[in-house]
């Protein structure tokens, strides 16, 4: 088995077991990682693996697993509407065939059908 695979297998034990307590500081988890023989970048493959979290408050980073999500509260997007409410009556098409390059085509009123 590769020294990789090694780090990997080990990092897979290692950092549920770190989680289990809370959320950790990333930079603290990093340092104990290093310390047990596991490298950051095998730390971070895994943590993508077991759907580890991330979330930045007070300016630090944390990692955290599902049963701690509730500790770090999505933030809400704001909701824009991209649905057009009324109906379409005119197109504007460019064309340079014609003087001024606009061309405005009145449109047939809509109808959806329902199946």
């Amino acid at each position: 088995m590769k020294r990789q695979d090694r780090m990997a297998a080990r990092a897979r034990v290692w950092l549920p077991a770190q989680l289990e307590e809370g959320p950790q500081l990333t930079r603290q988890l990093f340092d104990r990682a290093e310390a047990a023989g596991i490298s950051r970048h095998a730390l971070c493959r895994i943590q993508q693996e077991l759907g580890v979290r991330t979330a930045r408050r007070g300016g630090k980073w944390w990692w955290y697993g599902e049963a701690h999500a509730n500790l770090f509260p999505l933030k809400k997007q704001e909701k824009t509407s991209t649905t057009i409410t009324a109906p379409l009556t005119e197109l504007f098409i460019v064309d340079f065939t014609v003087p001024g390059g606009v061309r405005i085509l009145k449109l047939p009123p809509m109808t959806m059908k329902i199946s």
